[in-house]
């Protein structure tokens, strides 16, 4: 997951911050046993797209348990 998470943040770099990339790194980071930063990368996706149903679902999730 390592190199995921180097792709998201070069690509966040080059595309600039883009909700579905924060989405993704969240995932990235969750399943490399870093669910508080996963958590993080989740409410940056939701603060440019608040109406982002699969991270609000996931956050959710993460959040419940």
């Amino acid at each position: 997951y390592a190199k995921a998470i180097g792709f998201y943040q070069y690509s966040l770099e080059y595309f600039g911050e883009q909700p579905e990339l924060f989405y993704n790194l969240a995932l990235a980071y969750d399943s490399s046993d870093n669910r508080a930063l996963g958590l993080t990368m989740l409410e940056r996706a939701l603060k440019l797209k608040p109406k982002y149903l699969e991270a609000l679902a996931l956050q959710k999730e993460w959040l419940s348990l």
